[in-house]
């Protein structure tokens, strides 16, 4: 597997392009503005993108999402606790950035335990709620790699103050969910420098391992 890391927006937001390097088949996660980068990306290294997955629903993560669509014809997929966020712009705080209201109401709606597959990879769902309702990871037990949105960071956590967020519950989705995964994982979060999850089990200041 390969993937592309294309930096977006002035929260610099990482949209990943995740894609076989033989079939060429992959998928973008989180395309969150700057339409264009995305797309020249995407067609200087010949993707075919089957799905844009979503890790949640917050305008920085989906502000590029009808193009990336419209440009690839790929379908959206999110988890389906995370409906009311994409449909609604002021839930997803699009309405107050940049003046740029962004709604995505067709989107294929994933639950904790599916899987996603395209090219010779299958991409886990995991629950991962607490920044969001229905924030998920998509996590890859071949390659070690999981993608945690904005639930987990190099040495910090996901925001719990927005709307439908909730400490408590994030603090239960890394321990539950992230944690429990291998120690060499490298995780590849929605803004910084990716980690491994079993640093920080033991250096992460705000969850750590019990």
């Amino acid at each position: 597997m390969k993937l592309e890391i294309v930096v977006v927006t002035v929260l610099s937001e990482n949209v990943y392009i995740y894609y076989d390097e033989y079939t060429k088949e992959g998928v973008v996660i989180d395309p969150g503005g700057n339409s264009e980068k995305i797309i020249k990306a995407i067609d200087s290294l010949g993707v075919k993108v089957k799905g844009i997955l979503l890790t949640h629903g917050h305008g920085d993560h989906i502000g590029a999402v009808e193009k990336v669509q419209a440009h690839t014809g790929a379908s959206v997929f999110a988890h389906i606790d995370e409906k009311l966020l994409l449909e609604n712009s002021k839930l997803n705080m699009s309405y107050y950035m940049d003046d740029n209201p962004i709604v995505v109401s067709d989107s294929k709606w994933l639950h904790d335990g599916d899987e996603y597959a395209f090219g010779g990879c299958t991409l886990k769902i995991l629950h991962t709620p607490g920044h969001t309702p229905g924030g998920v990871s998509y996590y890859d037990d071949f390659e070690k790699v999981v993608f945690t949105g904005d639930t987990l960071f190099l040495g910090d956590v996901g925001r719990t103050d927005f709307e439908g967020g909730s400490f408590e519950v994030l603090e239960r989705s890394i321990r539950e969910k992230l944690y429990t995964l291998p120690d060499d994982t490298t995780a590849y979060p929605g803004h910084g420098p990716k980690t491994k999850i079993g640093k920080e089990k033991i250096k992460n200041n705000f969850v750590k391992a019990l």
